[in-house]
């Protein structure tokens, strides 16, 4: 009864220290927090700077992986074979689609002819992560839609094998093979998988073209009206 206690208050620390830093992410927005999910920007305050999505989808992951995986220990006390192959996987598309989007916004900002939609105020944050330069695309919201919606079924579905293993311990007559012994996290197939990767992958693709549209060069001044030749001044010696 103890080691559950212990187990459970420490599970409940770190799940209440993640609900303070999610609250401060989504009021505070003048907390230094929010360069988590915010583009590395030329404005001065980071209320001022846009949401990007790719560090957006990497911190929605990592909430996720961690949080069921902490319920997941409070419940079963041990954290050894609950984590699936689908939780490594998910964590490392966002990942590397983070690290993929840094190094083509590091590139572009060497090219002082681009200019970068990255540093232009935030419009909200929904309208940051589905907008490029050119406004709402489609490869965005395809990918957000594909996260959010993946995001919810993995939360479904750990819950429901939560739900399993606790009937599973409270049944009477049940075998010691019918008793779950751990709550794996949820699997995706490769089909699923290969859904996000491609989803993910095509906005990083075309995020290479993003911004690739130069500055307008400044318009030459006008040519100034010509002016009428002056009248020729009067002779001060007029003949007689």
């Amino acid at each position: 009864m103890t080691n559950e206690i212990v187990r459970w208050a420490g599970a409940g620390i770190v799940i209440l220290m993640e609900l303070i830093l999610l609250s401060n992410l989504l009021m505070n927005k003048d907390s230094p927090l929010q360069r988590l999910i915010k583009n590395v920007s030329a404005q001065e305050k980071i209320r001022d700077a846009s949401y990007s999505y790719s560090r957006t989808q990497l911190v929605w992951w990592t909430f996720i992986v961690i949080t069921c995986a902490l319920v997941d220990y409070g419940i079963t006390g041990t954290l050894n074979g609950i984590m699936s192959s689908t939780a490594l996987t998910l964590i490392g598309i966002g990942a590397g689609t983070s690290v993929a989007g840094r190094v083509i916004d590091n590139s572009q900002s060497n090219d002082t002819s681009l200019k970068l939609h990255q540093h232009e105020a935030s419009k909200g944050f929904w309208m940051d992560i589905l907008s490029d330069q050119d406004g709402v695309s489609i490869h965005r919201f395809q990918s957000v839609l594909f996260n959010v919606g993946f995001g919810f079924a993995f939360i479904t579905q750990f819950m429901g094998k939560m739900q399993d293993y606790i009937c599973s311990t409270c049944m009477a007559g049940k075998t010691s093979e019918e008793i779950l012994k751990v709550i794996e996290l949820p699997t995706f197939d490769s089909t699923t998988l290969g859904l996000i990767g491609i989803s993910s992958g095509t906005y990083v693709a075309l995020k290479f073209n993003e911004n690739l549209s130069k500055k307008p060069a400044p318009a030459p001044d006008p040519d100034p009206a010509p002016q009428p030749d002056p009248a020729p001044a009067p002779d001060p010696n007029p003949p007689a």
